[in-house]
C-alpha cells in the first residue's frame, strides 16, 4: 500500500497548491490580475509560464481519489462476494450511516457556528455565501444529491462535499457492477467500457453544446463548472479504471505474478 499512500500524498500537494491560488481568485480576488492573465500591455503574464499549469491543473488531483475510491472498493467487495457475505443493501446502508454522522456535525459547525465567528471587511460576503447556500441545499447535502439538486455548483451549501455526493453514486453504480464481474467476467469488462464510453460521450457533447473549456479566467470555467466538474457522469471513469486496476491485479496474482514474485 505504500504506493497508494504516495498518490495520496502527491495528489493532495498538488490540490492543496491548486486551491491556493484558486480560492481567493473566487472570494476576494487578485489586485494584480495583470501580472496574472496576458493582456496587450503584458505578454509576460503567469498564465504564459509552464509552471502556472501545474497550478492550475491541480482540479484534476481529485481523479486520483476516485481512483483509490474504485481501486480499494472493489478489492474489499470481492472479498465479502468470495465469502458469501456480501449484500449489495447492506454495504450501501452502512456506508450511509459512515458517512452520514461526520457529514451532518461538519455542515452544523459550517452553517450554525463558522459564520459567527467571522470578522473584517469580507466578513458580511463570507456569512451571506453561507446562508444563502445553505438555507435551502442542507438536505441535499444528507441525501448526496448536492450535484443535481441544485444544478449550479455554486448554491450548494458546502461546495467541496460534491466529491461526496459523486463517490456515493459510484459506490451504488460498482454494487451491480461487481457481483456482474464475478458472474461473469465478461460482462464485468462490458458494463465498465459502456459506461466509460457514455461518459466521455455525454462530456464531448456538454463541450461541444455549451463552449466549455477547463481556461479559469473567463466565463468558460464557469460553464464548465455548471455543466460538467462535479457531475459523476462526467466523473465516472477515474472511478471505474480503479475498479478495473484491482481486476487486472486479481488477474495477475492468479497467474503467480506478485510483488513477491518480482525480482
Amino acid at each position: 500500500t505504500d504506493c497508494l499512500n504516495g498518490m495520496r500524498v502527491l495528489s493532495m500537494i498538488w490540490i492543496i497548491l491548486g486551491h491556493t491560488f484558486l480560492m481567493p481568485t473566487a472570494i476576494s480576488g487578485y489586485g494584480n490580475m495583470q501580472d496574472v492573465v496576458e493582456s496587450p500591455l503584458n505578454r509576460n503574464a503567469a498564465e504564459n509560464n509552464p509552471f502556472m499549469m501545474t497550478i492550475l491543473s491541480a482540479q484534476s488531483g481529485v481523479d486520483t481519489f476516485f481512483f483509490l475510491s474504485g481501486f480499494l472498493g472493489a478489492l474489499g467487495t470481492a472479498q465479502e462476494i468470495q465469502k458469501g457475505t456480501f449484500g449489495a443493501g447492506k454495504g450501501i446502508a452502512l456506508r450511509y450511516l459512515r458517512l452520514t454522522p461526520s457529514l451532518a456535525f461538519a455542515m452544523l459547525v459550517y452553517w450554525q457556528i463558522w459564520p459567527h465567528l467571522a470578522s473584517g471587511p469580507f466578513a458580511a460576503r463570507f456569512q451571506d455565501s453561507i446562508y444563502r447556500r445553505c438555507a435551502g441545499s442542507w438536505w441535499s447535502e444528507l441525501t448526496y444529491m448536492m450535484n443535481f439538486i441544485p444544478f449550479d455548483s455554486d448554491d450548494v451549501c458546502m461546495g467541496w462535499t460534491w466529491y461526496l455526493g459523486d463517490d456515493m453514486i459510484f459506490f451504488i453504480l460498482a454494487m451491480g457492477i461487481l457481483p456482474l464481474y464475478y458472474h461473469r467476467r465478461a460482462l464485468g469488462w462490458m458494463a465498465v467500457v459502456f459506461i466509460s464510453g457514455l461518459s466521455f460521450a455525454i462530456t464531448v457533447w456538454l463541450i461541444v453544446r455549451y463552449d466549455l473549456s477547463i481556461y479559469v479566467f473567463d466565463d468558460h470555467y464557469t460553464k464548465y463548472s455548471y455543466y460538467a466538474y462535479s457531475k459523476p457522469y462526467t466523473r465516472a471513469p477515474a472511478y471505474l479504471v480503479g475498479v478495473a486496476a484491482s481486476w487486472l491485479k486479481e488477474l495477475l496474482e492468479e497467474r503467480g505474478v506478485t510483488r513477491e514474485s518480482r525480482p
